[in-house]
């Protein structure tokens, strides 16, 4: 099956949705069979995330996605992964500053 990355890099700047601080994201364009990967630049060895459904959290608060892996918190990180998806992108590093 063929897969699919994003051409370019790309990032945008603004406020987190629940706490406000400033944060900026940046898709990067992955190799095949990467599958979405999270980053956060802004911890100390910059640290990978997968959104697998097995390390969601029950709802810290309502109405967001929070996921959970080796101590990592990723937060309402339902809307670009939906937008990669619904895009056909299949492999794409997202990196949080937050």
């Amino acid at each position: 099956m063929k897969q699919r990355t994003i051409q370019k890099e790309v990032s945008i700047r603004g406020k987190a949705l629940h706490t406000g601080k400033d944060v900026m994201l940046t898709l990067k364009p992955a190799p095949v069979d990467t599958g979405i990967v999270f980053c956060r630049t802004d911890l100390y060895g910059k640290p990978k995330v997968r959104p697998l459904v097995d390390l969601v959290l029950g709802s810290e608060m309502q109405r967001q996605t929070t996921v959970e892996q080796n101590h990592i918190k990723l937060h309402t990180i339902e809307h670009v992964n939906s937008a990669l998806n619904g895009m056909g992108v299949d492999n794409c590093i997202v990196e949080l500053n937050e």
